[in-house]
């Protein structure tokens, strides 16, 4: 994937994280943000070389059908760049949880039926800086992974 300040980037689920040089999205009417849901994005195929989503796909209602309109919109090798919380909490909105297992799982035609073709691990990351300190703060420890589309 080409690397410069010209990548056309979407903001799924950005809340009030509005973001410079990406196209910003929701599904609460905020302004300057796309007015829409993750299931049904209103874009081309094609139209994004990156979709950065951050602490939004644990609250997804439809996760395969997200990860699918997520492939739909990404250009051949375009890369999705998501954090989410690391884990299982008691967080009444969350509809999904995530550990590397999980995340391995997305990829894998061969783990479980939650698999959603046409992906390719790049990276994964835990914020490990003191998961214990975060505990006991009340924090939750995030996870960053990097999916890049393959060709179908």
């Amino acid at each position: 994937m080409v690397q410069n300040a010209d990548l056309v980037k979407l903001n799924l689920g950005c809340g009030t994280d509005v973001r410079e040089g990406y196209v910003n999205m929701d599904h609460n009417p905020l302004p300057g943000v796309v007015l829409a849901a993750s299931e049904f994005l209103p874009f081309k195929a094609h139209a994004f070389d990156e979709v950065y989503a951050s602490h939004v796909l644990e609250h997804v209602e439809n996760f395969e059908w997200t990860m699918g309109e997520i492939w739909r919109v990404l250009c051949h090798e375009g890369r999705l760049v998501a954090v989410v919380p690391y884990g299982v909490h008691a967080n009444p909105y969350h509809r999904r949880f995530f550990d590397e297992r999980a995340v391995k799982a997305i990829v894998d035609p061969h783990s479980c039926l939650d698999a959603v073709l046409g992906w390719h691990l790049v990276g994964m990351r835990k914020n490990t800086r003191s998961v214990l300190l975060a505990r006991l703060r009340g924090w939750v420890p995030n996870l960053t992974f990097v999916l890049e589309k393959e060709a179908p």
